[in-house]
């Protein structure tokens, strides 16, 4: 049980940040290469870089050659799931002005 638990400490450390949220959710729309998400999120690319990299340690996206970028998708159910989850929560559609209203 000790090292299921381990495992999923890991899984939502590699979460608990607010670039690779952002990352994931990106890629729940679509494949992208770094230099989109980068321009798409407002970051640097090598700071994408390592971002995709534990997201990619950790199984939660693939990568595919496409000549000589490299695409991005999202590849875990479960982290599908949580960034689901999340989403619904954080990010309703209409967004808090409608709820305001």
């Amino acid at each position: 049980m000790l090292a299921k638990a381990e495992q999923a400490a890991a899984f939502l450390r590699s979460l608990a940040h607010e670039h690779r949220l952002a990352i994931l959710c990106a890629l729940e729309e679509r494949p992208r290469a770094v230099g989109e998400l980068a321009s798409l999120l407002g970051l640097a690319q090598p700071k994408v870089s390592q971002h995709l990299a534990i997201l990619k340690g950790q199984g939660m996206v693939a990568a595919t050659r496409r000549g000589t970028s490299i695409e991005y998708r999202a590849n875990s159910a479960a982290a599908r799931n949580i960034v689901a989850a999340l989403q619904a929560e954080f990010c309703p559609p209409g967004g808090a002005e409608s709820r305001r209203r």
